[in-house]
């Protein structure tokens, strides 16, 4: 069979998008097509796999069943993100934990409360999850226990009950499960370390998986597949090498999600984060100050007070590990992000390692694309990073002695049809555009420096068009 149709699905922002890719293989020959309609505002499930069998009825017609291999699959992401309230001793302290942990839940961070907030019933109103977090476990946290007596008391007011995370030290466990289970989803706390785990994967909370991301799950569909296995999924294919890191980000309009793999000696290491609020409706400083959270080790959480550590040897670590990805990967669902705020969110997050490749895509077809592959046996992602929707390249941040004006950089860039040699001088972000088969030198000027203080750097954009993007502010 020498023809392969790969049919795909992505609804978002009320639309469904159908992604069709017609592939020969005989021939080499590779077409993709896309299409768009509005949903109705209240679709149902049913409406929707009425429409989609309807566009894969008519795409069957104009097929060979005898020379093609039709492949399916489809990804649904208007569902919001459950919502949390996180609670700590401080805000500096235990509070920013309770949150990293709610990121790493994929959830909905609403509400940031410390024990130093009077708390009020709206407060705990209309929230599926409470994320409590605080003290140490050598000792009884005083302020701990009455924060957890305060919350109890604003809870036996409400009428709903949410699920309640306690992240807070091992002494205080005992108030909160005593406290706080009556007015407890299903009359249980769920106890959760007080330590944010960076070495292993955030879903091993299998407990709270069915309540993460979608919330529509049809019975006995191959179309719909669920978000969180998506993102990781995508992140995974795109870091193919021992020892590399993959980034991954979906760019929604209520919230973006985050998927990191590092490729180990024996299996991958999967981290999945939700930061509520898209990129397009809150400041690249907030997102930054997440992304940086997310990737900040904390030994422990020592927040009792100034008075008490005076009288304790308390020993406060506060461990930094950046995370240097070989490959980020940004798909934007919303009209929020476009390329060039794509790459001023990696000039934000990543201007500590001088080269990084990037993958973007405006239209969610790289989404789709992944999900169709992973239905063969051995899975693959197929960029189609010739299509005019994919941007694809290398970020590159020099380092040196920063003098505005002055040349930092000379290229020599070498494609098909022509040469050519550019000087980029300090001050501004350059966007080079190379075509297909073209060859890239970069060197730098004195007291300027690449990867490992590399003077020179060669790019490659083989088979399609490639972006250079060349941060020369030196923010650093």
């Amino acid at each position: 069979m020498s023809l392969t149709l790969f049919t795909s699905f992505l609804v978002t922002k009320g639309r469904l998008r159908s992604f069709f890719i017609e592939t020969d293989f005989s021939g080499g020959r590779k077409i993709l097509q896309i299409q768009t309609e509005d949903l109705p505002q209240d679709y149902t499930q049913e409406y929707l796999k009425e429409r989609t069998k309807a566009i894969l009825d008519r795409r069957k017609e104009k097929a060979d069943p005898m020379v093609t291999v039709n492949k399916i699959s489809g990804i649904v992401i208007d569902e919001p993100l459950l919502t949390a309230a996180v609670l700590g001793i401080s805000v500096e302290g235990s509070m920013k934990l309770a949150e990293q942990l709610a990121w790493s839940l994929m959830l909905d961070v609403r509400k940031r409360l410390t024990s130093y907030d009077d708390f009020k019933p709206s407060d705990f109103e209309n929230i599926d999850f409470l994320v409590i977090a605080g003290g140490y476990d050598d000792a009884k946290s005083t302020r701990l226990d009455r924060m957890i007596g305060d919350i109890a008391a604003n809870l036996s007011t409400i009428q709903n009950r949410p699920t309640i995370i306690f992240a807070g030290s091992e002494r205080s466990r005992e108030c909160a499960v005593r406290d706080l289970s009556h007015y407890a989803k299903n009359n249980d706390v769920i106890i959760r370390e007080n330590v944010m785990d960076q070495e292993t994967p955030s879903s091993s909370g299998h407990t709270l998986l069915d309540n993460s991301i979608t919330q529509i799950e049809p019975a006995k569909s191959d179309i719909i597949l669920k978000i969180p296995e998506i993102l990781p999924k995508i992140t995974e294919l795109c870091c193919n090498s021992r020892r590399s890191r993959a980034l991954s980000f979906i760019f929604n309009d209520d919230y973006s999600l985050i998927s990191t793999v590092e490729r180990g000696d024996i299996e991958p290491v999967f981290r999945n984060y939700a930061i509520s609020k898209s990129i397009g409706s809150i400041t690249e400083e907030h997102f930054e100050s997440a992304y940086n959270g997310l990737f900040t080790k904390r030994q422990t959480i020592f927040d009792e007070g100034e008075s008490l550590r005076r009288v304790l040897p308390i020993v406060r670590k506060n461990v930094q590990s950046n995370f240097f990805p070989d490959k980020i990967i940004g798909i934007s669902l919303t009209e929020g992000v476009d390329f060039k705020k794509f790459i001023s969110i990696l000039t934000k997050i990543v201007h500590n390692q001088p080269t990084v490749e990037f993958i973007f895509d405006d239209t969610g077809f790289l989404t789709a694309a992944a999900s169709i592959c992973m239905r063969d046996t051995n899975s693959y992602i197929d960029l189609f990073s010739d299509s005019s929707e994919l941007q694809s390249g290398w970020l590159i941040t020099p380092v040196g002695k920063f003098e505005h004006g002055k040349p930092a950089l000379t290229l020599e860039i070498v494609g098909v049809e022509k040469k050519e040699d550019l000087t980029l001088k300090w001050g501004e972000i350059e966007y080079i555009s190379v075509g297909r088969h073209s060859v890239v030198e970069v060197y730098t000027e004195d007291k300027v420096f690449l990867d490992d203080e590399k003077t020179a750097e060669t790019f490659h954009s083989k088979d399609a068009g490639k972006v250079l993007v060349f941060d020369l502010r030196n923010k650093n």
